[in-house]
């Protein structure tokens, strides 16, 4: 080949026009935008959920502490009239039975352990002597 065959070389393609250019940019990034808002509709989704499941165990939370607060003022009233209680003997017996130093000892317990108010009262000096005498501990 000497280079008389080849053809002439070809001119460089002329220049996209300022409009076309504009078009195809605009085509581009549309595509883009919406998948911007895509993604941003979901994580603002994912942030709702987030949202409303912190608000449903917030809201179950409440429902349970109140319930359980409900049933330790029901105990302390239960309990509350037994922490003063003298350990005195049933008719024709010398001592309190065993069973009923614990009872008065084990409603102390409770009453103090469940942070009822008013505070324990005193025990009773008989109930003293007798939590001894059965070696039944004792809340002060």
């Amino acid at each position: 080949m000497t280079g008389w065959d080849e053809a002439p070389p070809a001119a460089p393609p002329a220049p996209a026009s300022v409009q076309l250019v504009d078009a195809r940019i605009a085509a581009a990034s549309r595509g883009f935008h919406r998948e911007r808002w895509i993604v941003v509709a979901a994580l603002l989704a994912v942030l709702l959920a987030g949202v409303g499941l912190l608000a449903a165990g917030y809201i179950s939370q409440r429902q349970v502490i109140s319930a359980q607060a409900r049933q330790i003022r029901s105990s302390c009233r239960f309990w509350s009239p037994l922490t003063s209680q003298p350990a005195v003997p049933l008719p024709g017996q010398k001592a309190p039975s065993r069973t009923t130093v614990v009872l008065f000892a084990g409603a102390r317990d409770a009453y103090a352990g469940e942070g009822c108010t008013p505070p324990l009262p005193p025990a009773q000096p008989s109930l003293e002597h007798w939590a001894a005498v059965y070696r039944v501990p004792l809340s002060h």
